[in-house]
């Protein structure tokens, strides 16, 4: 959340978000393998019945370089739109332009299955030279009011499977939810073991590194120059 795909579940019992970033580099294309993985479905129903098929292989390379011609440049965007939600406590901001829109153009967003670009078009909806308020998502504003949408710690994905890094991301991550009400939290002496039986023994859920044997290695899946390009731009 807020990506289209992206369900709010929680309703309340919430106080702070940590938010878990992966290099858009390789993010976007595990995203097109969930999709490939998935047979490509369109409806809850059809996901959740190829759920069992995540994180078990790669697609073809001619999958991926057909899928990345059409959608790579709109998921650059939602992958900066969507840092930017989180780190800003959920101001409503426009995908492509970055700026603050309306309630009414933000809701049309988090819909774009529904709606052509022409209708999602910014200038179209809101208006190139309109004053826009700044608003909040409700979901914010409902059960994370006081600024708790906006990261209290954002963990590095890269870092947290990476030997010499992810004991250190990941009592990053157990010193966040410390002390807070109702969670215990093992102690930092421990956390290094668990880290290693879950990450190195695999003794946990299915992440990107089980696909790897399964499909071509994941350097392989390239994005273009003017996408890299892109990608930069919006890291900036």
């Amino acid at each position: 959340y807020p990506q289209h795909e992206g369900v709010w579940t929680q309703q309340g019992g919430m106080d702070q978000a940590l938010l878990v970033v992966r290099n858009p580099r390789w993010a976007i294309p595990s995203y097109h393998h969930i999709l490939y993985e998935i047979g490509y479905a369109t409806t809850w129903e059809e996901s959740y019945a190829s759920s069992n098929n995540v994180y078990t292989r790669r697609s073809p390379i001619d999958h991926w370089i057909d899928w990345r011609e059409r959608r790579a440049v709109a998921e650059i965007h939602w992958w900066s739109w969507f840092i930017d939600f989180w780190m800003e406590g959920g101001l409503m901001r426009d995908i492509f332009t970055h700026r603050m829109t309306t309630p009414e153009h933000y809701q049309m967003l988090l819909q774009p299955h529904e709606h052509t670009e022409t209708e999602l078009s910014y200038a179209n909806f809101v208006g190139e030279n309109t004053t826009v308020a700044p608003s909040y998502d409700y979901n914010c504003l409902m059960y994370l009011p006081e600024g708790g949408c906006k990261a209290k710690t954002v963990i590095m994905y890269e870092k947290l499977i990476e030997p010499s890094t992810g004991p250190a991301e990941a009592n990053k991550m157990a010193s966040t939810i410390v002390g807070k009400p109702g969670i215990d939290v093992i102690s930092e002496e421990a956390r290094p073991c668990v880290w290693e039986e879950l990450i190195i023994n695999r003794k946990s859920l299915r992440t990107s590194v089980d696909r790897d044997g399964n499909g071509p290695p994941r350097e392989a899946f390239h994005l273009t120059f003017d996408q890299m390009i892109l990608l930069n731009h919006e890291l900036e």
